[in-house]
């Protein structure tokens, strides 16, 4: 079975301020990208841990910290790439979009 084209990758999310105003890049657009990107491989991506890895690997900075400071006591605690993508919404969502 022939697999999908390679949707692109986006740039990895660092949620830290990088220009004394906005993160690069930002969030939402971000969080979208990364969506997309899992959606249109589906079949690069055939199981949720593969899913949530990917999104791991989509993260330095503080927010890789953020993540890691959940899986410090359980390597396994994100289950889905959603509740990784929902606890760092938790920090870098902006209500007033």
């Amino acid at each position: 079975m022939k697999r999908s084209a390679k949707f692109p990758d986006q740039p990895v999310f660092i949620g830290e301020i990088t220009d004394g105003k906005d993160m690069s890049p930002k969030f939402e657009p971000w969080v979208l990208h990364v969506h997309d990107k899992l959606q249109m491989n589906q079949d690069h991506f055939e199981t949720d841990a593969a899913k949530t890895a990917y999104v791991f690997t989509c993260l330095s900075g503080d927010a890789m910290d953020h993540i890691y400071s959940y899986r410090a006591g359980d390597p396994n605690y994100f289950k889905t790439s959603d509740s990784v993508l929902n606890a760092l919404r938790e920090i870098y969502d902006d209500p007033n979009r």
